[in-house]
């Protein structure tokens, strides 16, 4: 304090606000209004706040209820898809987005370190798909064992080999998949949820319901039996992997479109996990997603 007199400053009053309107765009992409003062400001009044808070809580309910951008969702509604197997998926970007939503962060959103070695973590993440190695017992043995006998094939396979264009007659394949299903407690569907991992674009998961639309026809249902048996698994492996070739063949193109839209929600994919997924939703006796469609 300095003991001067403080003189009082006649401050003049300011005059009655006026507000003009501008657009902001919204998440939906529909402009929405919002006020601005005469001056050049936004409004500074409680009540001229609320559309930015209103807006908040409007972005998380979208994201709760999972509302997409409209060019993200005329992607993902895709186009029909006729498989040489004799599958027609009728909504594969609608399936793909469903089972990522519910499935994604336990199996695919779980990255591999190490594209060559075969890890604890490859195995345990396969209880997610169903491997039923769900024991300490067994996801030693099984780890173990793959560490042994497939690192060495599986260094002999580029990681991005691509089941359409790489190895045509199937020989390295099958040869990686023979030295995983004689681990005892390995056979085909606990083999490929493991590989799969390893090469994402040439080995899908080959469950026994995948195995089982592609080895239906009378000559080939003969062929499910040999599944069982670890020392002839691969070569059926062999034949299934032909028939899921030709229908990534006639599909791939309908599904890289569906693949960028995936993408853009957090959910890559490669189109041959795309596929195998869409195989699977449309043919697993439980209907688990088909039952989500739109009637």
């Amino acid at each position: 304090m300095t003991g001067q007199p403080v003189t009082a400053v006649d401050t003049p009053r300011p005059g009655p606000r006026t507000t003009s309107v501008a657009a902001y765009p919204s998440q939906t992409g529909v402009e929405r209004p919002i006020a601005r003062s005469s001056a050049g400001g936004t409004c500074t009044s409680p009540r001229a706040k609320r559309p930015s808070r209103r807006r908040s809580r409007l972005d998380q309910s979208f994201r709760a209820a999972r509302i997409r951008p409209p060019a993200v969702r005329r992607v993902l509604g895709g186009s029909h898809i006729a498989a040489p197997s004799g599958l027609v998926l009728t909504d594969p970007g609608g399936d793909l987005r469903r089972f990522c939503e519910g499935e994604y962060a336990y199996y695919d959103g779980i990255g591999s370190t190490d594209p060559d070695r075969i890890e604890p973590l490859d195995v345990l993440v396969t209880v997610a798909v169903n491997s039923f190695v769900n024991s300490a017992v067994k996801v030693h043995r099984v780890h173990r064992g793959l560490v042994e006998a497939c690192e060495p094939p599986l260094a002999g396979i580029p990681e991005q080999a691509d089941l359409l264009t790489c190895d045509p007659d199937l020989a390295l394949t099958e040869q990686l998949l023979d030295a995983a299903c004689r681990v005892p407690g390995v056979l085909l569907p606990v083999a490929t949820k493991v590989l799969h991992r390893k090469r994402r674009r040439l080995i899908p998961m080959l469950d026994n319901v995948l195995l089982n639309h592609y080895l239906a026809s009378p000559e080939r249902s003969v062929l499910k039996t040999a599944t069982q048996d670890g020392r002839r698994a691969a070569s059926v492996a062999r034949v299934v992997l032909k028939l899921f070739r030709a229908d990534l063949a006639a599909s791939v193109e309908a599904l890289r479109p569906i693949g960028e839209g995936l993408a853009s929600l957090g959910y890559p994919l490669t189109p041959l996990r795309m596929l195998e997924i869409l195989v699977w939703i449309e043919t697993e006796p439980g209907g688990t997603y088909r039952r989500l469609r739109k009637a």
